[in-house]
This record gives C-alpha cells, structure tokens and sequence, in this order.
C-alpha cells in the first residue's frame, strides 16, 4: 500500500484547535449604553438610580458646581441689575 492508496477519509483525523473567542472588556461608557438600554426590573425610580449612577460612573455626567453658578448668577446680576443712587 503506498501513500496514493490511502484515502483522505481513511487518513488520521485532524483536530483542529479552536481558539476561544476573547473579547475586551466593556467600557465604562459601554457599561452604560447597556444600562441605558437594557433596563433591569424594578421600580422606575431605582431603574433611574442605576442609570443616572452608571452614568456618572462612566464619567459623562458631572455633578453641578454651584460655585461657579452662583458666580455666572452674580455677573448677570451685575450687568443687568444698576442701582441707581
């Protein structure tokens, strides 16, 4: 029998090595697209909660810097406000 004779069926089986699929990791903007999008049960308050935290989170919603309202405030007051004496 020569290597001609031998059937490719009738050959070794080949295994192949399947290489797991890997993928990265979600974002934290990711995270919340999935939140935003996918909502968990619950109240609509605490669905709100997770959304608004997730959010934040992935650092797309700035808490308010009253500081600096209260300035912009004061300087529109300022311009637009004379007291005449």
């Amino acid at each position: 029998m020569t290597l001609t004779d031998v059937s490719p069926s009738a050959a070794a089986p080949v295994k192949e090595e399947t290489v797991p699929v890997v993928l990265p990791s979600a974002t934290k903007t990711e995270k919340f697209l999935m939140i935003a999008a996918d909502q968990e049960p619950g109240s609509r308050n605490e669905r709100l909660n997770r959304v608004i935290r997730s959010k934040y989170e992935a650092g797309l919603l700035k808490p308010y810097n009253y500081v600096k309202g209260y300035a912009r405030l004061q300087r529109w007051m300022d311009s637009k406000c004379v007291i005449a004496h």
